[in-house]
């Protein structure tokens, strides 16, 4: 009997089991109130993963689309007049530069028109231009001082053919725009006299790097002029006038 008495006495889950198997339970429970809160958090990490890397793309896509810019912040460097020159005196000017018309055309035809990104001249508030035919993505633009060069050249031909009159309409349009051109790029040396009637042409005037600009429009150039120029001669030279 007292066997027995002993065995019913033992429980048969103890108190500390209970207790154990009771926290497991809790906390299996809070577990599974948790999750989905994770699951929404994760969610919505991947959410803004997503998101940046389709901005991301699209922007890395959207520049590959671009034309490849050419370096073009030189241009800015252009305008400083940072170079001393001093000017060619009449009796050692080559007659025969003068004379060839190859040596003015080439200035005028090689470096006249250059090829400009449009995103480029866009952000420096550049005016939109004529769109370059076979570059999508690009403009064409003429550096004015080779329009100056292009009218002394016709000037020139007029004087040297002595075809020119009032009926030459070109020239006179050339005539009158070397003027303004030459009063707007005012230049302000003081210069020597020995007679009061001629110059001194060793002095030093302080100029644009016109070496700088004929680079600068050869990288930028807008290689297909020629051909069109060729193709559309009477409609450019017609353009001229205005």
């Amino acid at each position: 009997m007292k066997k027995l008495d002993t065995l019913e006495d033992v429980p048969l889950v103890t108190e500390e089991n209970d207790d154990s198997r009771l926290g497991a339970r809790k906390a299996k429970w809070l577990n599974s109130r948790k999750r989905p809160a994770q699951i929404c958090l994760w969610l919505f990490l991947l959410e803004c993963a997503n998101a940046l890397l389709f901005v991301g793309g699209a922007i890395i896509l959207t520049r590959s689309r671009r034309p490849t810019p050419h370096d073009l912040d030189d241009y800015q460097q252009l305008h400083r007049f940072n170079k001393s020159s001093g000017y060619v005196s009449d009796d050692k000017w080559d007659l025969q530069d003068f004379l060839s018309d190859a040596v003015w055309d080439r200035i005028y035809l090689e470096y006249g028109f250059v090829s400009i990104n449009e995103d480029w001249a866009s952000d420096h508030g550049i005016p939109v231009s004529a769109p370059t035919p076979e570059t999508p993505g690009e403009m064409v633009y003429q550096l004015d001082v080779f329009h100056n060069l292009h009218c002394l050249s016709r000037i020139r031909q007029r004087i040297l053919s002595n075809e020119t009159g009032p009926h030459d309409l070109h020239t006179l349009h050339c005539l009158n725009y070397v003027r303004q051109a030459v009063m707007c790029n005012v230049d302000l040396l003081l210069h020597v006299t020995h007679d009061y009637e001629g110059i001194d042409f060793n002095q030093p005037h302080t100029c644009r790097d016109f070496e700088a600009v004929e680079r600068w429009t050869q990288d930028n150039r807008w290689e297909g002029f020629l051909e069109w120029s060729l193709e559309n001669q009477a409609g450019h030279h017609s353009n001229q006038h205005s």
